[in-house]
């Protein structure tokens, strides 16, 4: 068959359908021909961001973007001091094509660090924080004023959006250029705003109040609502544009309130209003705002699957009987960082645990892991931080045996190691189910700490403890650390000896491993035994703020 005998329509449908996990497919594909490059690049430059994973990859996105500048945007960082290499044109307008808008915090941080010279990637991972103490942070700022005004100017079909009061930027943008635009935002699903008192003036504040009235007015399907106020901000006229841009939305699913005690509006009439469509709510940081009347209107949200609190007071045993009572079939329940409060989490499970598909709690116990083993009859997914204290004899880890979990997390923080004889009883308990099992870090500034301090939770003795004892065939082992050598030794022979392992999820390791023929040898003997390996995203270092 010729190529050309398909409709153009035909080969977009077929293409738009590989994963978009599955970029170096989508990429060999457009080196084909021109017909096929012009079908493929809108796809792949739909939301690049999330497929790249390394420093380069990020520096190679800045600077195709950079290259998509007008010459107002030019002139603007050269007038700052930022130099931008004079490329060849462009062959696509790739600023058009996207359409999810996410953080570039990191993205920009590569290309100011690529452009301090010709740099080996290897070492920059292993003296990151050292070369972002040298960066220009004014400079970086201005980099993600000028892409974040590129991108409202260019983007056609944007999906997702994130607003941050700090890239307003009065020179250039304007409320003409919201308006002129705003046909480009009807499909918008997802808002994040993004708030911080300081970084308004009186005219940047009249820019924010202007984009949110024009999304109000052009957008009416936002299904997920992130807000995140990093000051307190008492303003009538955004407490009213936000309470109306929420009241437009005819079906917002999601809901996630970061710092709402920074938030003027009424909370809880908020989430009263959308009681008919909510299937999500998310308090994160909230001091203040949680009581009796906010459990009130949660528990009318006859939708609800999912809720969660994290770092939030208000969590009592008085409030939860107000969930208990209610009709409530939550799927996903996640309390963490909520002080003391085993009567309220407790309680809840106790009761709501016949529905919850994935569970995830920091206070886990003796107690707790009893009433998970005999109410939670269909959890699939359950996420934990390992305590070692006392409320945790070793003879509690035989609940997770009958349990009929399929993905076990266990989280562990910045100065923990996990116990060798610890994980040695968890994997002799496992339960029949289990086909997937992580260890994952909870909660760290930095994670380039561990790396400066050639840190790992696991040792290798651990490792192996835990995959020479472990009682179940593990299709998937997620490890998100960077792993060394010793420990990838253990993972080979646990592969080669089980041979049930299909998918290894690792912290990207090529600075650890770097020229180290030994240590590309045992990933890609790991690889020969038929396990595909996952490069776990570096999320952390999105939050830098």
């Amino acid at each position: 068959m010729f190529i050309c005998t398909l409709p153009e329509d035909c080969f977009y449908e077929i293409f738009k359908h590989v994963s978009k996990d599955d970029t170096k497919t989508l990429y060999n594909c457009l080196l084909v021909n021109r017909f096929l490059c012009r079908l493929i690049i809108p796809i792949l430059y739909k939301d690049p961001f999330s497929a790249v994973n390394d420093l380069k990859q990020n520096y190679c996105l800045i600077r195709i973007y950079l290259s998509c500048l007008d010459e107002i945007e030019k002139d603007y960082l050269q007038q700052n001091s930022i130099e931008i290499l004079e490329d060849s044109i462009p062959l696509f307008d790739y600023a058009k094509y996207l359409e999810k808008f996410t953080d570039l915090t990191l993205p920009i941080e590569c290309w100011l660090i690529y452009q301090l010279g010709n740099l080996n990637e290897d070492l920059v991972y292993l003296e990151y924080n050292d070369y972002i103490n040298q960066l220009d942070r004014k400079k970086h700022l201005l980099l993600q004023k000028i892409l974040f005004h590129l991108f409202l100017r260019k983007m056609k079909n944007c999906k997702e959006l994130i607003i941050n009061s700090k890239l307003f930027d009065e020179s250039f943008c304007n409320l003409y250029l919201f308006k002129k635009n705003s046909s480009n935002y009807i499909n918008l699903s997802s808002l994040n705003l993004i708030i911080t008192k300081k970084d308004l003036n009186d005219s940047k504040e009249g820019l924010l109040y202007d984009i949110i009235s024009i999304i109000t007015k052009n957008c009416f399907n936002i299904k997920d609502l992130k807000i995140t106020f990093f000051s307190y901000l008492n303003s009538n006229i955004l407490k009213n544009s936000i309470n109306e841009l929420i009241q437009n939305q005819e079906n917002l699913n999601n809901i996630h309130l970061i710092n709402p005690n920074f938030f003027s509006c009424d909370v809880n009439r908020i989430i009263d209003s959308k009681r008919n469509t909510l299937n999500s709510i998310n308090f994160t940081n909230s001091i203040h705002n949680i009581n009796h009347e906010t459990f009130e209107v949660i528990s009318n949200c006859k939708n609800l699957e999912r809720l969660e609190f994290n770092n939030c007071r208000g969590l009592t045993y008085r409030n939860s009987k107000i969930l208990l009572k209610s009709s409530l079939k939550l799927k996903e329940l996640i309390l963490h960082n909520n002080g003391k409060i085993n009567l309220f989490d407790l309680s809840l499970i106790r009761r709501l645990g016949n529905n919850l598909i994935n569970l995830s709690i920091d206070q886990i116990s003796y107690v707790s892991l009893r009433i998970i083993s005999r109410h939670c009859f269909n959890l699939k997914i359950l996420k934990i931080v390992l305590s070692t204290n006392r409320n945790m004899p070793f003879n509690s880890y035989q609940y997770f045996k009958i349990m009929k979990i399929e993905q076990l997390t266990i989280y562990y923080q910045h100065n923990l190691l996990l116990d060798d004889h610890i994980l040695k009883i968890l994997a002799e308990n496992l339960p029949d189910t289990l086909y997937s099992f992580t260890i994952e870090k909870k909660f760290s500034n930095s994670l380039f700490t561990f790396l400066n301090n050639n840190y790992n939770c696991i040792t290798p003795i651990g490792l192996n403890n835990f995959l020479i004892n472990c009682r179940v065939n593990l299709i998937n082992l997620n490890l998100d650390f960077y792993l060394k050598n010793n420990l990838l030794e253990k993972i080979l022979v646990h592969v080669k000896k089980k041979k049930s392992l299909k998918y290894l999820g690792i912290r990207s390791c090529s600075f650890w491993l770097g020229n180290d023929e030994y240590g590309n040898q045992l990933l890609n003997e790991i690889k020969e035994n038929g396990v595909e390996i996952i490069t776990i995203k570096n999320s952390d270092l999105l939050l830098r703020e």
